[in-house]
């Protein structure tokens, strides 16, 4: 941890074996970081914390799920591959803004859900395949 900031990078020796299954990183209590940043990729991706921001890179084939409380979450996403599975993306927050943007590849349907209370939400589709589906569920309340 530096200056308060826990850093996933850390992780990022391992993204091989991510690649082949689940990652779930809590930033929770003693100390509870400012700040959860890093760089990774497997099938799906789920980051969790209380009090600390989510930023970073993330790419998954399957899902990616990041979530904290009185905090922001800024993302640059990858998402989807070849298979059946339709790639979804889950991103919630209160008292803190959603920004970023997402990049689809290799998937035909996208479903995500971004919710937050009390901030907006700037949030971009930036690659779409050919005749994609996008089922997305945004929420902003109390902005």
């Amino acid at each position: 941890m530096e200056n308060g900031k826990k850093s996933l990078r850390v992780l990022r020796a391992r993204s091989a074996r991510l690649q082949q299954g689940h990652l779930l990183q809590r930033g929770l209590e003693q100390p509870v970081p400012r700040e959860i940043s890093g760089q990774l990729s497997g099938k799906s991706l789920t980051l969790q914390s209380i009090n600390a921001r989510i930023s970073g890179n993330y790419k998954a084939s399957r899902k990616i799920s990041l979530h904290t409380s009185n905090a922001a979450i800024d993302a640059q996403l990858v998402l989807g591959s070849s298979s059946i599975t339709v790639p979804t993306l889950k991103i919630g927050t209160t008292n803190g803004a959603i920004s970023g943007a997402v990049r689809l590849i290799d998937a035909h349907s996208f479903d995500g859900v971004l919710h937050t209370t009390d901030a907006g939400i700037d949030f971009a589709l930036a690659t779409l395949p050919l005749n994609g589906k996008v089922t997305l569920d945004a929420q902003a309340s109390n902005a």
